[in-house]
């Protein structure tokens, strides 16, 4: 997961470019003003474009952006401004995970227990990222520093969102197999 990667990402990025506490605290809140502003205008585009396309653009977005994070350049003071754009940006992208979801499981599930479990699975999820996350990021930083990290990670999502994209549905009437579910 990219979210719970970040601060890992910004430690190691720190301590390359001896960046003061202050400037750590300018690079981490990058992330939150268009991540919590987002959240009710990626709901009006969800449910007008369709939850799996604006999930397939999050996760093809993030991707993106994991790469240009990985590929800021320049001096010293200068790295901080295309990172910080990048932490921005990835606010923004991250935005619609939860409004999107919550009309697949609209869409997906019917009223009723079903539905109230099938919207804990990526809470889930992202515990399980929160628990791997510190473990797995410092330990490849380490071994292939935080670019390479901030890279693989960005083309892992993008491998994903490709399976994601071919498999998704906004509902079972737009399901691309034969559905077995009913309500």
């Amino acid at each position: 997961s990219i979210r719970p990667a970040l601060p890992l990402l910004v430690h190691e990025i720190v301590t390359q470019f001896h960046l003061s506490l202050g400037e750590r605290a300018f690079l981490l809140s990058a992330f939150s003003p268009l991540y919590i502003a987002g959240q009710i205008p990626s709901s009006l585009a969800a449910k007008r474009l369709g939850a799996t396309r604006l999930l397939s653009a999050n996760v093809f977005g993030n991707a993106l952006l994991m790469a240009l994070f990985a590929a800021a350049g320049g001096g010293r003071r200068a790295r901080l401004w295309p990172l910080w754009g990048c932490m921005f940006a990835m606010g923004l992208a991250q935005s619609p995970l939860i409004p999107a979801n919550q009309l697949l499981v609209q869409a997906w599930c019917p009223p009723g227990p079903e539905r109230a479990w099938s919207l804990h699975i990526p809470v889930w999820g992202s515990h399980i990222a929160m628990v791997l996350t510190p473990i797995l990021v410092p330990a490849l930083c380490a071994r292939r520093g935080w670019r390479a990290v901030s890279l693989g990670m960005g083309l892992l999502s993008a491998v994903l969102g490709l399976v994601w994209h071919g498999m998704a549905a906004d509902g079972p009437s737009s399901w691309r197999g034969r559905p077995r579910i009913t309500a």
